[in-house]
């Protein structure tokens, strides 16, 4: 008689298999979703192990280092906004609701921690230049990784695009034409598409840092290739998500508000006297009427005299 081995079936999967399910699920729903969900995720699980806990520790210990990892931030003595806060605790959330599904765990302790109220000053303000010159200055472009960061910043700066349309950039949606580079954008809010043309310093920018990554390749590179990649030792070579993209803003620019450079492209855009019909282009609005409330709503705190008043003032 012929032995027949009868493998035995997990009651449950464990938390890695969950997470790779959970991940699986987002990915059907959009790449650069899934992309900055496992980044958050991974991030909150060092947090934990740090601490000598894991995801399915006890709720009462990962509540309080939940709420403290929420509102951390990469400088010393400051805060993320109240959006970022929200932000990380509904994908960390969005996980353990999936595992509750599932039976994996028993609990939700994203629960105990409490959304952040909104305000105005928690969105993001448009930047002085001297901010902007400053910020760029201090990336030491001798190495890859400030070669990216560098170009990237250059990029968001040029072309106002949002976080996630700047995360989601390909080597397919760059095309050279002679000094400069067309980018295409096409999974913009409103699933719209958007062309942007890079002028000549920023295009110079983006390459060298794609050569350095790329080296010798960018003639036959896929057209999936990343653009902006990770150096990190856990997902070196991937496409980066956007906390990453929040975290090179906040190193160099002193803010972690993902839309600054966008409301900086607008406010500087009119400050040199640009056409709103342009201003709103270059935003992707559908009219120039919300550009005018974009606008207003952005240089409601500037007095455009400000500088004349110092001299009237004898300020010095």
């Amino acid at each position: 008689m012929q032995d027949i081995t009868i493998y035995q079936v997990p009651a449950r999967m464990t938390i890695d298999q969950a997470i790779l399910a959970w991940l699986d699920e987002k990915r059907a729903d959009s790449l650069r979703t899934a992309t900055a969900y496992e980044e958050t995720l991974n991030d909150f699980r060092d947090t934990l192990r740090s601490a000598g806990l894991d995801l399915d520790s006890e709720p009462a210990m990962i509540a309080p280092l939940a709420q403290g990892w929420c509102r951390s931030s990469k400088r010393d003595g400051a805060q993320v906004t109240a959006t970022t806060f929200n932000q990380r605790r509904s994908i960390i959330s969005s996980y353990y609701k999936y595992a509750i599904t599932y039976e994996v765990l028993p609990y939700n302790p994203m629960e105990r921690v409490k959304r952040q109220k909104l305000g105005k000053k928690d969105a993001a303000r448009p930047l002085a230049s001297s901010t902007i010159k400053g910020g760029l200055a201090k990336i030491d472009r001798s190495t890859p990784e400030g070669m990216r960061d560098y170009a990237l910043l250059s990029v968001a700066l040029a072309t106002g695009r949002r976080v996630s349309e700047i995360a989601g950039l390909r080597y397919k949606h760059l095309h050279r034409d002679g000094n400069t580079c067309v980018v295409d954008f096409d999974h913009l809010k409103g699933k719209k598409t958007a062309t942007n043309r890079l002028a000549p310093r920023t295009t110079s920018a983006l390459y060298a840092y794609l050569e350095c990554i790329y080296p010798g390749q960018l003639l036959t590179l896929p057209g999936d290739a990343p653009i902006w990649v990770s150096f990190s030792d856990r997902n070196k070579g991937q496409a980066i998500g956007t906390r990453t993209l929040a975290n090179i803003c906040e190193a160099y620019l002193g803010t972690s508000k993902t839309h600054a450079p966008r409301h900086t492209l607008a406010v500087t855009m009119h400050n040199k006297h640009a056409k709103i019909t342009d201003i709103s282009r270059a935003l992707g609005h559908s009219n120039v009427a919300i550009t005018s409330d974009y606008l207003e709503e952005h240089l409601s705190y500037e007095n455009p005299l400000a500088a004349e008043l110092e001299d009237e003032f004898g300020i010095e």
